[in-house]
């Protein structure tokens, strides 16, 4: 997931502080990323930076959006797409909690677009009930 951001900055032969002012992400996080070191980092965190640096497929709606637009849409977007696979799974959210080493609460906050997950605990509960990452 990572790899497809680092070779992203490294094509378009971007510095650091490059990504940091198109992401509008800290020097921290996006080091974090690059290094491969960001599996604590926030789901919209690395939306953010994956818009910045050209990894979302555009439509026409998304190109008259702003890059925090872009990816609150998109966060909006995994949450649905989040509990639609869940339900098509034919698991309760305490299934999949379980699962994936979470809480049932975390399930229900991220299904309903309160808060995100860290990316470690996305890929596991994409992986549970089979969302394509």
């Amino acid at each position: 997931m990572f790899r497809e951001l680092v070779r992203a900055a490294e094509s378009q032969e971007l510095s650091y502080l490059e990504v940091c002012r198109r992401s509008g992400l800290s020097l921290y996080a996006v080091s974090k990323v690059m290094r491969g070191a960001a599996s604590d980092l926030q789901l919209d965190t690395y939306l953010a930076l994956a818009g910045a640096l050209g990894q979302f497929r555009y439509d026409n709606r998304a190109s008259r959006m702003s890059l925090s637009e872009l990816t609150a849409v998109r966060v909006q977007e995994w949450c649905e797409r989040l509990h639609i696979a869940r339900s098509r799974s034919g698991m309760s959210q305490r299934e999949v909690a379980g699962k994936a080493g979470v809480t049932q609460a975390q399930v229900s906050q991220w299904e309903r677009g309160l808060t995100m997950p860290r990316v470690c605990s996305y890929l596991m509960v994409a992986e549970v009930v089979g969302l394509r990452v």
